[in-house]
């Protein structure tokens, strides 16, 4: 995503965030580091007053966001050939109408199925134990996204167990779930532009795996609720829908003459208060840059490969 980098996408990077201008945003292989990436987004979609986006991160996850962004940790442990994994975990808009937590995570890839196991283990932990403590604070929306690697063909116990909120298939002696009702996290699953059938999120046709939907949006549906999902794909739009949003066939794809999408933008809108709670204020909701007055909406975005690569 950054401007002179080794197979230079920042253009196409800078079109997509333009156009789906979000208020909190979770990257994988942000390697030039979340205040590198904080400083590109000043510049692609600067904030008004002089505000800066604020950021958070750890190894190649970044949180960037327009609220501040309090109560943070992070989470990283040794996977395969010694090769580091982790999360990053913040509380965006402390104290105004649309406080969320958000936990970003990078999961091992392909078969490294004990180590996906291994950090849901972690963060279902996190949760646990922070939870009496105020981390995040009381019935405030917890979303866990990012890129999942949730590899077709392999084990996906690790998803149920993020889910769930189990730790090694076992829940707390409690036995509920991690949502302040005690019931289980719900997965957004987004269909591509909001329409059709697919919902995969990563796709490499010269790769010979199976496109997956390898990234996910985990979510607190007791007290957020789901108003819009979508995974991103331009080159399944109209000219007139291109146009519109300023976007151009190829901008998801990572290599346009071998036809290799890899990871797709993944976007969710959530309706969060007391109007996430009634069902009447489903009908009269008007959007604008992600927020209805009085009915806070969140935009979250999650785009795996923003890094050096773009």
């Amino acid at each position: 995503m950054f401007p002179g980098s080794e197979n230079d996408r920042s253009a196409q990077f800078a079109r997509v965030l333009r156009a789906l201008d979000p208020d909190v945003v979770c990257l994988q292989e942000a390697w030039r580091g979340h205040g590198k990436a904080a400083a590109l987004f000043d510049s692609i979609l600067p904030l008004a007053e002089g505000r800066a986006w604020q950021h958070h991160g750890i190894l190649d996850n970044a949180i960037l966001s327009r609220q501040p962004l309090t109560r943070v940790a992070t989470g990283k442990f040794e996977a395969r050939q010694r090769r580091l994994r982790g999360h990053a975990m913040a509380l965006s808009g402390e104290g105004t109408a649309s406080p969320l937590y958000l936990v970003c995570a990078h999961f091992e890839s392909l078969d490294g199925v004990e180590h996906r196991e291994k950090q849901a283990n972690m963060i279902v932990s996190q949760l646990a134990r922070d939870q009496p403590r105020g981390l995040p604070p009381f019935r405030t929306p917890v979303v866990v996204l990012g890129d999942f690697n949730a590899v077709a063909g392999h084990s996906s116990r690790f998803l149920a167990n993020l889910r769930e909120g189990r730790v090694a298939g076992r829940r707390s002696n409690l036995d509920i779930g991690l949502d302040w009702d005690g019931s289980d996290f719900r997965d957004a699953l987004p269909l591509h532009n909001g329409r059709g059938k697919e919902f995969w999120t990563w796709r490499d046709d010269t790769s010979g795996f199976e496109p997956a939907a390898l990234d996910r949006i985990l979510y607190s549906g007791s007290v957020a609720r789901l108003e819009k999902a979508f995974v991103l794909d331009t080159t399944a739009m109209s000219e007139e829908e291109l146009s519109a949003a300023g976007l151009e066939r190829d901008d998801v794809l990572l290599d346009a003459a071998r036809g290799v999408h890899d990871h797709l933008p993944v976007v969710a809108d959530f309706l969060t208060g007391a109007a996430a709670l009634s069902a009447s204020a489903r009908g009269a909701l008007i959007f604008a840059n992600g927020f209805e007055s009085g009915a806070p909406c969140i935009r979250w975005s999650h785009w795996e490969r923003a890094g050096c690569e773009y």
